[in-house]
């Protein structure tokens, strides 16, 4: 089936609609502040906040490696798509069961519930973002592509801002642990009503013969798009040290609880601050999507990456401006987020970009384990000295930018 404008635009509308609803599930469940606040309300420590972020952003990146050998023989990647959108569902449900059971549980066993749970919803998104950059970059004509990236971050960004109310309002209406129950019985349910976007699709099917279609001919593949590509390269390195302001905010959150105290109603204020500069910056880039380049958006990242753990020491003893870091954290997401897909897109062709993908999330390893250095570095050399080290390797990535030969 080749790819005409009819099906652009059903396909156009069909991923919209997954982005309306799956953006209701975000905030619900959102990594940077719901789920570290969760852990330390159940009595976790920096270690443990580290192990949970290592496992929601690394987990799935190097589940990668071992999901893309096996996709990239494939021909069609919706079936395997709305599969891990399954698994994800079950594991929110089981989280929200757990949650509201937990008083029945021994000491301490929620938290290993929530491990449990969380490496299944973590290690199925390897599929899930797999199958989705291969579907997205096949469904949707070319001059349509960063129009839709800039609309999703549109979208996205103002329902998450709704939404953001809704969880602070949840969060300080029950008491613990009902309120973690019911923030991921409704990521949950949304994020099934999103999968029927997916299940509207039109798949564009790419007739790939392969002689030896398997592990060894996916590692010969890799390797030989590895060997002298330097553009792949730049990228690699430039998502493993500017992509570490990916991992900063839960540790802000254990930061905050140190230094200021936290409860309930901080927590819902960070969600709200950090949805705000999600939409602010995502109708910047929707207003000027044609004006502003890949690497131009990769350097506001550096630069606002790179500031927010300095901000946050300055900040660190006024709770009412030190708020502002998630702001920034909020404008940092937007613009890594939608440069990273956008370069990955440009760099990539439709008959490699599975390959292109699975490579650049395995080979996300700093990404992965910056979270549980993190944990060990603020136990035993605290959080300023976290900090520093942390915007001198964002600042590295300054170098590769300027060598990225990107559209």
């Amino acid at each position: 089936m080749n790819l005409t404008p009819q099906i652009s635009r059903q396909n156009f509308h069909s991923f919209i609609w997954h982005i309306v609803f799956f953006s209701m599930a975000i905030n619900f469940m959102d990594f940077d502040t719901v789920m570290p606040a969760m852990i330390i309300q159940s009595g976790g420590t920096a270690v443990q906040i580290g192990i949970l972020t290592a496992i929601l952003i690394g987990g799935s990146k190097i589940a990668q490696l071992f999901a893309a050998p096996f996709l990239y023989f494939t021909k069609t990647k919706k079936t395997y798509l709305l599969l891990a959108i399954s698994v994800r569902f079950s594991a929110l449900m089981a989280i929200a069961g757990s949650f509201y059971y937990s008083q029945a549980l021994p000491n301490g066993t929620i938290i290993y519930l929530i491990f449990f749970f969380i490496s299944f919803f973590s290690l199925s998104e390897a599929f899930a973002t797999l199958s989705y950059t291969d579907i997205l970059g096949k469904s949707l004509l070319q001059v349509k592509r960063k129009s839709f990236l800039s609309i999703r971050q549109v979208i996205s960004s103002l329902l998450m801002f709704l939404s953001a109310f809704a969880v602070k309002k949840v969060l300080g209406t029950y008491d613990f642990p009902d309120n973690y129950a019911f923030l991921f019985l409704f990521a949950g349910l949304a994020l099934a009503i999103a999968s029927l976007g997916i299940w509207n699709l039109r798949e564009v099917r790419l007739e790939k013969q392969f002689e030896h279609p398997g592990l060894i001919s996916f590692i010969k593949l890799l390797k030989k798009e590895l060997k002298g590509n330097k553009v792949l390269w730049s990228y690699l390195i430039i998502i493993n040290t500017l992509g570490l302001g990916m991992g900063l905010l839960p540790f802000m959150i254990l930061y905050a609880k140190t230094n200021i105290g936290l409860d309930p109603g901080q927590i819902g204020n960070f969600v709200i601050l950090k949805t705000v500069g999600l939409v602010f910056s995502g109708l910047f880039l929707f207003r000027f999507a044609n004006k502003l380049g890949y690497k131009t958006l990769l350097y506001i990242a550096l630069i606002v990456g790179a500031s927010l753990p300095l901000v946050g020491m300055l900040l660190s003893d006024q709770p009412y401006w030190f708020s502002l870091c998630f702001l920034m954290g909020g404008i940092y997401i937007t613009f890594f987020n939608i440069s990273r897909a956008g370069v990955l897109l440009e760099i990539s062709t439709d008959s490699n970009r599975v390959l292109y993908a699975g490579i650049a999330g395995f080979g996300s390893i700093l990404i992965t384990i910056f979270p549980l250095l993190a944990g060990f570095v603020i136990d035993s050399l605290g959080f300023e000295v976290f900090f520093i080290l942390t915007s001198l390797t964002i600042l590295i990535s300054v170098f590769f930018i300027h060598r990225l030969q990107c559209k």
